[in-house]
Order: structure tokens, then sequence, then C-alpha cells
């Protein structure tokens, strides 16, 4: 019993002995793996070792590496001692030891270490010596200043990074192995194309199969497995034909790659949320902004998924940006982002775009003296989910569906809603980053902009759809932060408006799952009394859609310039006018004449008042006899009219008493740079971006700010309208002589007039309010793209409501021009709306846009056709009685004997004309012989549904009414209207009264005609359809009761269109 005991025990004591061992080893791996330096990791081994040895109270232990000591506490000097060599590379580079006081008892065969703790040191040893290594490595490759000496030695350095990879990293050892093979066959070494071939297992050019191998027939499966010989040859090779620094070289890059391997993961990972990707790329930071170290295909790779994660998924933006773009760039980009908790937004449209133009300014403006003064505010992102995020904090999810509601049901909820947003909460996250903004922002006034994902593309602007708001920013800073959360809580609200809705619609992107991100930037300005504003701002274009003068070309490009806030710019004003510039031709001016000048100049300029912390419209005749000499560039922008002429003010200029306007002469001159600059920067963006651009500025007084940057909206399919022969007179309703552009419109059914006088006549608001919703429904009603709309003054404006109509994006967009009409009598002035948000919505939606000066000698204006016609607003809008006698609907076929209404309107020649013509001319068009007036296209954007006309026309006059009981056959639809594209159908109702056997023999002829009609289509575009016909059969009873589309034969809002047939036998 006693000698099972003892061998029991000796047991225990074995297996505590091993614990101890196992402890001490994993302690040493857990030390070594740390993310800390070396020296410390040592120190902290050194002071772990003794508990793996037999008595742990009285061991000692120390490292010797590179002179230094690192000990566990005093080393014992004299006393047994068990040490081993530290060696990297064959090279002794340091020395591990353990030892006890000199009375240490023996524990076995004469040693005081047992054989298990020889082995531990020898283990230990090893470990440490790998990790000095991996250290030394990597020093080396993130350029550190570093001894290398304990890795580099003469022909073999490289040898010692795979010797350590092989332990430590077997998968990466084989990565660099089968890239170094690779490179080699690349560059050309025969060995290694050789040996490449015999890896890759090449299929025989025996094989039967040869010719379907990887075509239609798989590839055969070979081994791929790289064996330790391989590996030998692959290195046996490099060591051969390249030199120790190119194989030292691309294996630090090749490595330091590999190292940047989890965070393009973690970027790739759809899965991986804002901040997971902002921390992997903390973690990476000094890895991956030393692009040097990167091949080109790593760091493009790396470039297009931090676009692509962080800024934008356009692949047009991706593409340019990569070009443009530093790693460091993303880093900057990222201290400037305000996230949600999971988030996977970006910054939007409006945010990509200014974040694309100050890269291509920036890289830019170190070689261009013209670029170097041109500035972008300082801007913080909301990325484009907290919208997603303030909707599901506030338990809104209904509003997800929001969009496909009726508009009218979101016109009337819309107010409502903005005051539902403004009175819910942000998330604590989104609280916390807005709260460190303000931090960084400081008190100065602040623009919250919007810029969700559809905004600012090429594709579509959203022009004033979404809201920018001014904030002050003035109070404490729950006040500021509170003021700040409110107006991104309203911007976020206007997603949900009715005209960015109804924008969405006609572009079928409502399915489109949008999100709104947010912009906030200091206001660009100075502190000038109790007002804060810029000296000036404006919005630029690099194409001209309009010319006030035949020398303007197209890419002159135009300016509009206002004092103060830039609001005034992108604004329609119905009380004051912008200056207008062309880059491309700087010594042309809108006004010509001191009296227009003068009339011309702003009166107005837009302000932030930071004592009633709002902004406000202020007359500029105030702020410069109140603040004259403290106006920042005020010799620049202002001129003083007096004795019949206007200088530039300066010094001695009496601001209190002299009559001081706005002109901006001094700033528009040749000596200042300032045209030579916008015209050199809209010509850089253009070319950089690749589109024409449009582009917001703002100056302080010191340099010229960038606030926006954006594909510029222009008219699709343009035609270049000659008139060479002039309609008959009597033909000619109005023709128009001033700012003309190209378009002409085909086939006007219907002009909706508001006459001038009447209109000027309403005295109460609701009535002129009413004008304008009016229009709205009449827009909804009348078939798209068939009237005109005409009236006084600037329709859409800002300000009094007397000089234009009230209306919005949603209440003209069908219509397929817009008419505005300046009498002498009142103060209705057409306005150069070019650049506003209201002409951007205009060249969006494809309507035309036509100044009409009635009034003089030398144009024709035919006021008895518009006031004598006949009224049709009582029948399409039965309770508008009380409006007939200002807004007038007239069918032009009705009021002219069966003709419809053109206008051509020809930019080169500076003119446009209004004539009626008879419908039949309409067949014509095809060879461009219209009746009086021929044009040449640059493009024929009508072809579809000329053609589908044609069709509808040869198949009525072809079939026979008789043999298959046919009355009457009209047209409708897409074709009808103009809008017919290359795969739409042709609709027609056929009127019958035919029996059972007529109307079979009917489908038949019918059906052989859509056969037909499909092949022919398909020959000219391209695109297959199973039927181009859509035909509906109506009866005499379907007429009389005006049921289904029986209501279309007469109809005053869209009549079918009648077709010619042969007469029926007697």
């Amino acid at each position: 019993m006693t000698d099972k005991g003892s061998d029991s025990q000796i047991l225990v004591n074995s297996l505590r002995e091993r614990a101890k061992e196992l402890n001490c080893l994993y302690m040493a791996d857990e030390i070594l793996m740390s993310d800390v330096p070396l020296e410390k990791k040592l120190q902290a081994v050194a002071e772990s070792m003794p508990q793996g040895w037999y008595s742990p109270a009285h061991c000692r232990a120390r490292i010797i590496y590179r002179n230094n000591e690192y000990t566990s506490t005093a080393y014992h000097e004299g006393g047994p001692e068990l040490s081993e060599n530290l060696v990297i590379n064959d090279s002794i580079v340091g020395q591990i030891s353990v030892s006890y006081p000199a009375r240490a008892p023996e524990l076995e065969k004469g040693s005081a270490f047992l054989e298990e703790e020889k082995k531990l040191i020898k283990t230990l040893a090893r470990r440490i010596s790998h990790t000095i290594l991996h250290d030394s490595l990597s020093q080396m490759f993130e350029g550190e200043d570093t001894d290398s000496s304990d890795v580099r030695n003469g022909s073999e350095s490289w040898r010692a990074i795979l010797d350590m990879l092989l332990i430590t990293d077997r998968k990466l050892y084989q990565t660099l192995s089968r890239r170094l093979l690779n490179y080699m066959s690349f560059i050309g070494i025969t060995d290694a194309t050789a040996l490449l071939n015999r890896f890759a297992g090449q299929t025989s050019t025996q094989d039967a199969d040869l010719d379907h191998l990887g075509i239609n027939q798989p590839i055969p499966r070979q081994q791929f497995d790289i064996s330790f010989e391989l590996v030998e040859e692959i290195f046996s090779i490099a060591g051969r034909d390249l030199s120790d620094e190119q194989i030292l070289s691309l294996l630090q890059r090749w490595i330091g790659e590999n190292r940047i391997e989890h965070l393009i993961n973690v970027l790739d990972d759809h899965a991986s949320s804002l901040p997971e990707i902002l921390q992997a790329m903390d973690d990476h930071k000094g890895i991956v902004t030393e692009e040097a170290t990167l091949s080109k295909p790593v760091l493009n790779a790396l470039k297009v998924s931090l676009i692509r994660r962080l800024v934008s998924r356009r692949l047009d933006y991706i593409s340019r940006l990569k070009e443009l773009i530093s790693i460091k760039d993303f880093y900057q980009l990222t201290n400037s982002l305000i996230i949600p908790a999971r988030s996977h937004g970006q910054l939007g449209g409006k945010g990509a775009g200014l974040f694309m133009a100050e890269k291509i300014i920036k890289n830019a403006g170190s070689d261009d003296p013209l670029l170097a003064e041109i500035r972008t505010p300082e801007t913080w992102y909301v990325c484009s989910d907290g919208i997603l995020d303030f909707v599901h904090h506030n338990r809104l999810e209904e509003l997800l569906e929001y969009r496909y509601r009726y508009l009218g049901e979101i016109r009337l909820e819309y107010p409502n809603l903005i005051q539902l947003f403004k009175n819910c909460a942000f998330s604590p996250e989104m609280t916390q980053g807005l709260s460190m903004t303000l931090d960084s922002i400081g008190d100065y006034p602040l623009i919250v902009r919007s810029s969700s994902l559809l905004e600012d593309s090429i594709e579509a602007a959203f022009s004033g759809k979404y809201k920018s708001l001014f904030i002050a920013n003035k109070g404490t800073k729950k006040e500021r932060l509170e003021a700040l959360m409110d107006a991104i809580a309203e911007v976020y609200a206007s997603m949900f408006g009715p005209d960015a809705i109804e924008y969405r619609n006609e572009r079928n992107l409502l399915d489109f799952q949008e999100e709104m991100g947010i912009l906030i930037q200091q206001v660009i300005g100075t502190k000038v009394g109790k007002y804060y504003f810029p000296a000036y701002g404006g919005v630029a274009f690099s194409r001209n859609e309009f010319r006030w003068s035949a020398r303007i070309r197209t890419k002159d490009g135009l300016i509009r310039l206002v004092p103060g806030l830039g609001t005034r710019a992108v604004d329609r004003l119905g009380d004051d006018f912008p200056v207008l510039a062309a880059p491309g031709q700087p010594g042309l001016r809108v006004n010509t004449s001191v009296d227009e000048t003068v009339r011309y100049a702003p009166k107005f300029m837009d302000v932030i008042n930071l004592e009633e912390e709002r902004i406000e419209t202020v007359k500029v005749e105030d702020i410069i006899r109140e603040y004259g000499s403290q106006y920042p560039q005020v010799t620049r922008i202002f001129s003083a009219h007096k004795d019949g002429m206007i200088r530039q003010v300066n010094r001695l200029t009496d601001f209190e008493n002299d009559f001081v306007i706005p002109t901006f002469e001094g700033l528009l001159s040749p000596k200042t740079g300032f045209l030579k600059t916008m015209r050199h920067l809209l010509a850089l963006l253009e070319k950089e971006c690749g589109f024409p651009v449009d582009i917001e500025f703002a100056a302080d007084g010191e340099n010229l700010y960038l606030l926006q940057c954006r594909a510029q909206s222009s008219w699709e399919q343009t035609e270049a309208v000659h008139l060479t022969e002039r309609p008959e007179p009597d033909d000619i309703l109005f023709t128009a002589d001033k700012y003309i552009s190209d378009g002409f419109i085909r086939e006007i059914a219907h002009i909706v007039y508001v006459d001038p006088m009447e209109y000027d006549s309403l005295k109460e608001m609701k009535d002129l309010v009413a004008v304008g919703k009016t229009v709205g429904r009449l827009n909804s009603i009348l078939s798209k793209k068939s009237f005109v709309l005409m009236g006084p003054g600037r329709w859409g404006s800002r300000g009094d409501i007397k000089l234009g109509v009230q209306v919005t994006y949603s209440d003209i967009n069908n219509t397929a021009a817009l008419i505005e009409m300046a009498f002498r009598k009142g103060s209705y002035v057409p306005d150069l709306s070019f650049g506003t948000h209201f002409f951007q919505d205009l060249v969006e939606a494809g309507i035309r846009y036509l100044p009409l000066y009635p009034d003089e000698g030398n144009v024709i204006f035919k006021r008895e056709f518009f006031e004598e016609s006949e009224n049709a607003l009582c029948q399409l809008l039965p309770d508008c009685t009380d409006l007939n006698h200002v807004v007038k609907v007239i069918d032009v076929k009705a009021s002219t004997g069966g003709r419809i209404l053109r206008i051509a309107m020809s930019g080169d020649e500076g003119e446009a004309i209004a004539y009626l013509v008879s419908e039949d001319d309409s067949s014509q068009e095809e060879s461009g012989l219209l009746p009086h007036t021929r044009l040449t296209s640059v493009s024929n954007p009508d072809e579809h549904w000329l053609w589908r006309q044609r069709m509808a026309e040869n198949l009525a006059s072809e079939i026979d009414p008789d043999k298959y009981g046919v009355k009457g056959i009209y047209l409708f639809g897409s074709t009808k209207n103009a809008t017919a594209g290359p795969c739409s159908d042709i609709d027609l109702l056929i009127h019958t009264n035919s029996d059972d056997r007529s109307r079979e023999l009917l489908a038949s002829y019918l059906h052989g005609w859509d056969v037909c009609l499909c092949e022919i289509n398909y020959i000219r575009t391209g695109f297959k359809t199973e039927h181009l016909l859509d035909v509906h059969i109506i009866t005499d009873s379907d007429i009389k009761k005006k049921q289904s589309y029986a209501i279309k034969i007469g109809s005053v809002a869209d009549p079918a269109r009648p077709l010619a047939m042969k007469e029926k036998k007697d």
C-alpha cells in the first residue's frame, strides 16, 4: 500500500510539473502575441518564466537581446544555470537563462533542472526568436528606422523571411511562393514559365475535346498543391534570376498587402457596418496610408471599396474619383462623418459631388495659380441612412410606403408631416455625433443641406425639391443643438414632400429606396453689424442654354451673381434680378445702357440676422447706407449712379447719400481675373467629371468658396431650328425675338391662358392663390405635353404673388411650354431665370421657356384670339366658375376649325413663331416638309411615334368598312400624344356595328397587320414585341352612354384623333 501511495504521489507531482510548464508556455505565447513594444514583451516573459520551473520562489530568469537585459528579479550569478541561445538566420542574437542560488538541490542525475525544463527553455528560445524576427520584419515593412541586421544577412535576407513564415504562417508562405512564380513567368523567365505550366497541369494539345475545353465543356480539375519541393524550385529560380533586393522588395510589398486583407474583407462584406469599417481602417492606418508599399491593383481595389462604402455606389463616379483621391483623404473624411449605430449609409449625391470637386481642385491647384485661391467649406456629413435611423427610432415605419399614396393626399398631409418630424427625437448615437460636431464648429452660422442618394445625379438633379436651411447657431449649447436637429428633421421631411414625390414618379424613381444624407457647413461670410453674409454668392454653368447675344456660344457658360447669400441666385424672384455674365465672353453684358443697368441691378439681398437668429431679405440700399465702408469687397461689387453715369465706388464715396447699386463691374472686369478663374474652373470640372457642370459659390471677401458641384441639366435631343420660310400672317398667333432657345413643339391642342389684366385686377390673396391651384389641377387633367401655359410675369417666383402666378413643379410639369408675358401696363417682367431651381425644373421636364413682350412694335400678338376664343375651363373644372374671367382654357381645334398650334423657336436666328396648321399636315413631318417652316434636326427623337402614326393612318385608309362593319377608327395614347418609344403600343379605338362573323374577319385582318408591324418594328429598332396593336372595340351604345374608351371620342381634355378611312359603298 505504501509503494502504491508513493507511486501515486510521484505521478501527481509529475503532472503538476507538466501543468506548470504548459502554463508557462501559454503565458509566454499570450505575451509575445500582444500588441505592445518588443522590449515590454521580453520583460514580461522574463518575469513569468520562473512559474514554469520546479521551485518558482527561488528561480530567476534573464533574457539578453541587443546588449539589453530583461530579468525577473535579481539574477543569481554563480549558481546552477540553464541557458539557450536566441538564433535568427543562423546568427546568435541573444540568450535566455534561468538560474537557482548556489545551494540549490539536485533534481535529476546531478542537475538542478528536470529534463522537461531543458525542453521548455529550448521551446521558449525558439518562440522568442520568432517574435524578434517578426518584429524586425514588421518595422522594416513599415519603413521605421531600425537595425535590421537580424534579418538582413547578405543574399540570405529574404530566406529568413520565408523561414519565419514557414513556421508562423504557412498559408501566407504558399501565397508568396505562388505570386513569386507568377511574377517570374510574367517578366519572361523561361524556367518559371515552364514550372508554372507544369504546376497548372495544362491540358495536352492532343486531347480530342480540346476545341470545347473552357468554352462549352468544363476544364478538368488539376491538383493545385504547392509541395515543399516545388517551393524550393521556385526559390532556386528566383535566387538565380532575380537580385536579392528585387526579391526582398517583392516580399515586403506582398506581405504588406496581405496585412490589409482583413480591411478589404470588411469593406467587401455587405453586412459590415460603418463603425466596423472605421475601426478596421483605424487598425490598418499605418499600412494603407503608405501607398508606395501597395501594388496598383491592390491600391485601386482598396480605393474602389472605400468609395463604394463611404461615398457613392455610382459606377461613373467611382471610376473618376479613384484616380483623384488618396487613401489619406478617406481618413480625413472619416473625421467628418456623423453616423447612427450599425450604419451602412453614404454621403449622398450632393456630398459626393462636392467631395469629388474638392479633390479635382486640390490636385490641379498645386500647379495652377488660377485655382490656388479656391476653397471648399469645412463640411460634416450625416450619412444617408440617418433618416432610416430617425424613422425607426420614432416608429414611423408607415412612411416607407408614403411615396405610393395619391399625390393630392400627400400635398394635403405634408404641412402636418413637417411638424410631426420636428417633434420627433434623434437616437442617442446621432445626438452625440451632432453635439460633437457643434463643439468643432463653434458658434458660426450654419447651413443644413440635403444630400439624398438620388440627388444631383446626371439623370435627376432634384433642384429645389429637397430643403436647405440656414440656422444662426446662437445661444446655449442645448439651444444650438435643438436648432440643428430641428433643421435636420425638416430636411428629412422634405423627402416626403409632394414636389419630390411627383418628380420621382415622373422619372420612374419611386421604387428606389431613397435615403437622405445631410451636409452641415459653416455659412461663408463675415459679420457686418448685426448681419452675417458673404460679399456675394451665385451659381455658374459650364454650358449656356440661353444666349442674350448671337456672339455668345453654348460653351461660354453662364454666371448668376447676387450680393449677400446666394439664395437669390437659385430662387426665382418676383421682384428682383441677378447680374448675369458669360465667362467665355467677358466683354458682353446683358444690360448695355445706363438705364438698363440701374433698372435691373439687384435691389434686395438675403442675410442672416444674428440678433433675430433668422434669415431675412433686406434692401441693398439700407445695408450700403449703414455699413457701406464695412461691406467686404465693396469697391468690386458696387457702383455709384450720378449725373447719368455709373462709376465704381471708392474710398471717397458717400455711401449715406450717393445712389449706390450692385453692378459687380469691378469683379467682372478683366483686371480682377474673376471671370477667367471661373471659366477655367468650369472647364476643369467639366473635363474631369465628364459632363457639363452646375456649381454654387460664395466669397467672404478674401477667398472664393465652392459650395456645390453637380451635373448641369440640359434638354435632351435639342433640335436646331431654322426658319427659312414664314407662315402666312393670318396663321400666326404670336412671335417673339428676345432670349430665344432652340425648340419645336409640333402639336398643341390646348392653351391655358391666364389673362394678365384680369390677374392684375385680383385684390384678394385667396383669389391669387386659387389661380395657381387651378393651373395645377389643369396640369393633371390635360394630356401631357399637348398644352402650353401662358400668363403674366414670373411664374413660380419667390416674393410678391402679384408679379407672377404662384405654382410649384408639380403644378406645371406636364406642359409643353411656359410662355411668360410682359405688357407695358403693369410691372410684369419675364426673368432670365437661367440657373434658378425653377429653370432647372423646366429643363429637366423638357418644358420650353419663352418670354413674350406683346406690346413691342416688332412682334405679333393676336390678343383677340386669346380673349375671344371659347373658354373650356368650366367644362373641365365646373367648380371654378368664379375664375372663368382670369383663367382660360382654349381648345385650339374647336376655336380654329380643326387646326392645331405649333411653336418653332430658333436660337441662332433669335426668333420664335407660334402658328396654326391643318392637322393633316403632320403626315409631312417625317420628310421634314413642314408647311411654311423647314426644320433641320440634330437628332430625330420622334421617329417612333411618327412611324406608328403613319402606320395607323395606312391601316385605317386600307380597311374595308363594308366588309368589316367599321364605322370609324380613332388614334389615342402615346402615339397620338407624340410620346411613343420603341416598344410602345399603337392604341386604336374601332367603332363598329358588325355581327360576329364580321368581327372575326376584322380580328383576323388586324392580326395580320399586328404580326407585320411587330416584325418591321424589330428590324427598325432591334426591340421584339409580341403585339404592337392595342385595339379597343366600341359600339354605338358605348358612345351614347360614354362607357369605357368611348369617352375619349370628343373629349375636351385628351380627345382621340379620328383617322381617315375608305368611303363606304352605297
